[in-house]
């Protein structure tokens, strides 16, 4: 028998998806210019290698972009609400392949809140 055993996410990865929650649920507002890396750590009790790392995750989805004043979250909710999207299928589907697994029915529906 062999073993489906995936990796396991990296703490940036847990990290950045955090962050983008706060950003959904309006704790970070779109827009806004990111607390900076010292309060940050102080919040994630992470190293500064973790936390730069999930800001790196967050800057390849276009949802936080740095500049010489610090980072800042993009103002554009067509592309938060594209993030989100993409993440939530990309949850879905590990859901789904999980559930069949265990020859459980693998439909999956949500009701999304508008943010």
């Amino acid at each position: 028998m062999e073993w489906d055993i995936p990796n396991k996410e990296r703490i940036s990865e847990k990290l950045a998806i955090e962050i983008f929650s706060s950003i959904l649920n309006g704790a970070i507002p779109a827009g806004s210019k990111l607390p900076t890396i010292k309060t940050l750590l102080k919040r994630t009790n992470t190293s500064i290698e973790t936390l730069r790392k999930a800001l790196r995750i967050l800057i390849d989805w276009k949802i936080v972009f740095k500049t010489r004043q610090g980072y800042f979250v993009t103002g554009d909710l067509t592309v938060i609400h594209a993030v989100r999207q993409s993440y939530i299928e990309q949850e879905t589907a590990k859901y789904k392949a999980q559930l069949s697994k265990m020859a459980c029915k693998t439909e999956i529906s949500f009701e999304l809140l508008e943010v």
